[in-house]
């Protein structure tokens, strides 16, 4: 339907009975695929043992991306991240869920909606022959359901087993779901003596598995703090260690992401008003901890530092977690380009001798400004939609300076399957209060980029220049929900709208929906994923919305016509009879005019 659109001009005409938007209604729901995973399908770690692990054993994930370390784990089939959970001791935690490793459901075609087998976590072998049962070994670990992503139900379990020889696997430990109606906001320690003889071998192995829902991505289990180690007590569940918690935030106020010469026309307005470190001291007593950053421009000097505030201190509060906060990058230390990238390493640590890991005291963040505007941080916690014909969402940006509005990036994200069959018009509004359209165009369909952000690019027919503020957003052509990447780490509430066929009023949802402006000259733009272009005559028709007959103006004589419904099938056809088409036999709904 997009190619036959390419050469012409499209007109919705609209006609709504409310009576049918009754069950219109926004929402957000749980992501059937992993687009980080299924971007690095390809690069699978070990399947199998590869070495002796030797003790100390010790993991919190916070060196490790996407897929865990092969040095100490076999497989790729939990989710290395650091978006999920919710206040974990450290950065960074491994997630189980009902994908596969590359990202996809184990069962994509659906089926039984009972708790099955899914993801495995399992340590390389373990040799145990230098220890012995009587030397107190202890495995611990920390666990979280939920987070910000799906919960398990009761149906679901986590579930921890030990082997002697990688063949005969013993369940010692299962916890169960706990539903949607459960919230968690921290996580909870596991300590399990290892005492029977059978277990002190060189082929020791301990692995963490899920029952879940294997048709999506839900019922998420995080894992953090693991460790295996002689000489303990069932009491040594506390980590001596002042890490950090979260990747840091924008070094803008408002945005994620901005255009440079945007953010250069208003950095006051634009520029955060401090640095902010998430930490967590996990010890059990208070402790003197040094916190700092540092910051270069890449594309100008990146040995030139522009921000290196002095290092503060304070006294942390035992098992606790804090927002450190400091100076905010001066970003006016960075020449004038068309574009900038910052790296800004961020540190927090025990002042004098380190903490026994020192590896998740630092943390670095890359502030981008390109071609758009994003809120979102391009990853996705869940997917936002619309259900009912008519409904319409918007999303609020703003111009410092005048510019021009080259196009929109979407990422979607695929629940059921690619919804590429579905139909939507994009639009550009200048206000919704009252509503004023500046460009709609329309039979577009839902594409899907393999990339690790998966945002199709689509180009306006003809570029908007304007100033102050604008909406970006879709109206919808069928009833089925579109869904979109849905950020659940940014909260852009305040930004958004939704329409379900009467009014515009705010979200509901707290997130942010993954639309982003492209703004800019054309010749500056960085083109990814679908372009949409046209080259349209000067027609129009009217009234719209419409009742019993549309006015055609400028159609050629002799000028042929097709009605096409919101599935995108023609339903009428003929020739402009005066300039006019007739509707008498269409039964109220939304109909393109061609």
């Amino acid at each position: 339907m997009t190619t036959l659109v390419k050469s012409i001009r499209v007109l919705v005409i609209t006609f709504f009975v409310f009576s049918k938007l009754v069950s219109a209604q926004e929402g957000t729901r749980a992501l059937q695929y992993n687009a980080v995973q299924h971007y690095h399908k390809h690069n699978a770690v070990n399947t199998a043992p590869q070495s002796r692990a030797t003790l100390p054993f010790v993991d919190d994930f916070s060196t490790s991306r996407v897929v865990p370390d092969a040095a100490k784990w076999i497989g790729n089939q939990v989710y290395i991240n650091s978006t999920c959970p919710v206040n974990p001791p450290s950065i960074g935690v491994a997630t189980l869920d009902g994908l596969s490793g590359n990202g996809t459901p184990y069962n994509p075609n659906g089926g039984s909606s009972a708790a099955q087998g899914a993801d495995t976590l399992a340590s390389q072998p373990i040799d145990l022959t230098v220890t012995s049962a009587d030397q107190n070994v202890y495995l611990s670990f920390m666990y979280q359901p939920r987070g910000l992503c799906n919960a398990p139900e009761a149906s679901d379990s986590l579930i921890l087993e030990f082997t002697a020889d990688s063949v005969t696997w013993d369940s010692v430990w299962s916890t169960p779901g706990f539903g949607s109606t459960v919230t968690w906001d921290h996580f909870k320690s596991v300590i399990l003596h290892i005492d029977n003889p059978i277990y002190f071998t060189d082929k020791f192995q301990f692995r963490f598995r899920n029952k879940a829902t294997v048709t999506g991505n839900t019922d998420h289990w995080h894992i953090d703090y693991v460790q295996l180690d002689a000489n303990r007590t069932d009491a040594d569940t506390v980590l001596n260690d002042i890490a950090i918690q979260y990747p840091p935030e924008s070094l803008l106020k408002t945005y994620r992401e901005m255009p440079w010469n945007q953010f250069k026309a208003n950095p006051g307005g634009e520029t955060a008003q401090e640095a902010k470190i998430f930490a967590r001291n996990n010890f059990t007593v208070p402790q003197n901890t040094t916190y700092g950053y540092s910051s270069v421009e890449l594309f100008s000097d990146p040995d030139l530092t522009i921000s290196n505030p002095p290092l503060a201190s304070f006294n942390f509060d035992a098992l606790s977690s804090q927002t450190l906060t400091l100076a905010p990058v001066d970003l006016n230390a960075v020449s004038d380009k068309d574009s900038a990238l910052v790296q800004t390493q961020y540190f927090a640590f025990l002042s004098g001798s380190p903490d026994e890991f020192p590896v998740n005291d630092t943390v670095t963040h890359y502030q981008r400004f390109g071609d758009y505007f994003a809120y979102d941080d391009g990853s996705a916690e869940a997917a936002y939609y619309t259900y009912g014909l008519g409904s319409s969402a918007a999303l609020r940006f703003h111009l410092n300076v005048e510019d021009t509005i080259q196009g929109i990036r979407v990422h979607w994200t695929r629940i059921n399957g690619p919804q590429s069959n579905l139909l939507f018009s994009l639009v550009v509004w200048k206000s919704l209060f009252p509503e004023q359209v500046l460009r709609q165009q329309n039979f577009l369909n839902p594409e899907y980029v393999d990339s690790i952000n998966g945002f199709a690019t689509y180009l306006l027919d003809t570029p908007i220049v304007t100033t102050d503020t604008f909406y970006i957003g879709w109206f919808q052509s069928q009833n089925d929900g579109m869904d979109i990447g849905f950020d659940r780490n940014t909260n852009a509430t305040e930004h958004f709208w939704f329409n379900l066929g009467s009014q515009w009023q705010h979200s509901m949802e707290q997130g942010a929906p993954m639309l982003r402006p492209i703004v800019g000259s054309a010749d500056s733009l960085i083109n990814t994923g679908l372009v949409e272009t046209r080259n349209e005559p000067k027609w129009n028709a009217y009234p719209n919305p419409a009742a019993d007959w549309v006015r055609v103006n400028g159609a050629p004589p002799g000028s042929a016509y097709e009605i096409i419904n919101a599935l995108g099938q023609t339903i009428e056809n003929g020739l402009v009879e005066e300039g006019n088409v007739t509707l008498n036999n269409l039964t109220p709904g939304l109909y393109w005019l061609r």
